[in-house]
């Protein structure tokens, strides 16, 4: 190996860029991992922020604490405002400029309102601990106002709740707001009741959860009706006003409007002169890699990749971090022997199946088979579980994980508050 140092750029810290710097063990290796936020998010469970059942630390950990043992690695906070890849170099919005011999992209997805980018001031989305904030707020306050408000027609409006969206983070928000709503607010609020709020989830498909087998969407279906959601399929959104959801032939008016309904890559990757797919994903090798550029790697939610079995890498956790310990397993051996890289296998996803959870008591679980597929009280109990090991898994605070356990199981939701009305809050957007 060649005594010169060699630098490891990480654009990153989700899943795949947290997942890649634990993973990767090479001597004469300095790893810099940037992002635009000083935290990591367990992003699976930002709906049990929205919906009061848990506390920003209990979902999110200091990317610095992660790493504080780890003399290879620097973690910076920082924007991104140019990657030039033949020049090896990216450079930060303080003018710093990073320069790499190695280069992985994991900067993860951002909501996508397919093409229709005006209507994020009027439905925000939920992929940051600020939107969860925003969104636990929105709700709170139009209760509060509810609470004074005489005219039945603007009350409806207060106490309607529309997520356009009927994948799993939708199915989830829908699921949580309704416990909160029997279970907490019945006794928060002196002029309406739990009967006086209409949670509506509005998805363009014929079934909720459509990356579920039909089975599954059935029972999910089923579950939130019980739960007294009212589930609009085949609901196409045409336009989204301030207050107002356009249908074909129809509309609803409702203070709380949410955006559940897509995800995508930050523009920026337009801009790296490399092929994307339709939804700006860049398109890699089966490395990982991208074409024409063996140093450099995309992966997690910004890569389209399909593997070496001719399977279709899903923009899920699992895959993320699955692909973080490949490429760094990748680079580590490379760096240690240039000659490994010929001969190395390519990336093969593993698919441990996929849950969600309605409610308590309320979750549909699929093996990744689909061979075995449930849905009831053993599938929260699974979700239950693998959720505990997760925040377990990257240290996020025993105490954190038994205050949720306790809130969660006897409706102790005690993340009911209102903040940030002294700052207005803006929809950043990257790009």
């Amino acid at each position: 190996m060649s005594s010169e140092k060699k630098n490891i750029v990480v654009l990153g810290a989700g899943f795949a860029g947290v997942e890649f710097c634990k993973s990767f063990n090479a001597p004469g290796c300095e790893v810099t991992l940037v992002d635009r936020q000083n935290h990591h998010l367990f992003q699976p469970l930002i709906y049990q922020v929205a919906t009061t059942g848990m506390s920003d630390s209990a979902v999110a950990v200091p990317v610095r604490k992660i790493f504080k043992d780890r003399s290879d690695i620097r973690v910076l906070k920082g924007e991104v405002t140019q990657v030039a890849l033949t020049e090896k170099k990216v450079v930060l919005d303080d003018s710093n400029e990073l320069p790499f011999d190695y280069l992985v992209i994991a900067t993860g997805a951002k909501t996508s309102y397919f093409g229709k980018d005006q209507w994020a001031e009027h439905a925000p989305g939920m992929k940051s601990l600020d939107e969860a904030n925003h969104l636990r707020n929105t709700v709170l306050s139009n209760f509060e106002k509810a609470e004074l408000e005489t005219d039945p027609v603007e009350k409806e409006k207060l106490l309607t709740i529309a997520l356009v969206g009927g994948g799993p983070t939708g199915v989830e928000l829908a699921g949580a707001f309704s416990e909160y709503i029997n279970q907490v607010a019945s006794s928060d609020y002196s002029t309406f009741g739990p009967k006086d709020v209409k949670i509506i989830l509005i998805e363009a498909m014929a079934r909720v959860l459509p990356p579920f087998t039909e089975e599954n969407s059935a029972r999910a279906l089923k579950q939130l009706q019980q739960l007294g959601v009212d589930v609009r399929l085949n609901h196409m959104v045409k336009n989204i006003e301030p207050g107002i959801l356009h249908f074909e032939d129809s509309k609803i008016e409702s203070k709380n409007i949410f955006w559940t309904a897509g995800v995508g890559p930050g523009k920026w990757t337009s801009k790296l002169g490399v092929d994307t797919d339709r939804a700006g994903r860049i398109v890699v090798a089966t490395d990982c890699s991208l074409p024409g550029h063996k140093n450099v790697f995309a992966i997690g939610d910004v890569a389209a990749m399909t593997d070496v079995v001719e399977t279709r890498v899903p923009g899920v956790a699992p895959a993320a971090v699955q692909m973080g310990q490949f490429t760094a397993k990748l680079i580590a051996a490379e760096v240690s022997n240039p000659a490994s890289r010929d001969n190395a296998p390519g990336f093969k996803y593993f698919d441990k199946g996929a849950m969600a959870i309605i409610g308590k008591g309320k979750a549909v679980l699929q093996t990744g088979s689909k061979k075995l597929q449930f849905g009831g009280p053993l599938a929260w109990l699974g979700w239950l579980t693998v959720h505990v090991l997760y925040l377990a898994g990257g240290k996020n605070k025993s105490g954190a994980i038994l205050t949720w356990m306790y809130s969660y199981l006897f409706n102790k939701r005690g993340n009911r508050l209102i903040t940030g009305q002294d700052e207005t809050f803006s929809h950043k957007w990257e790009g």
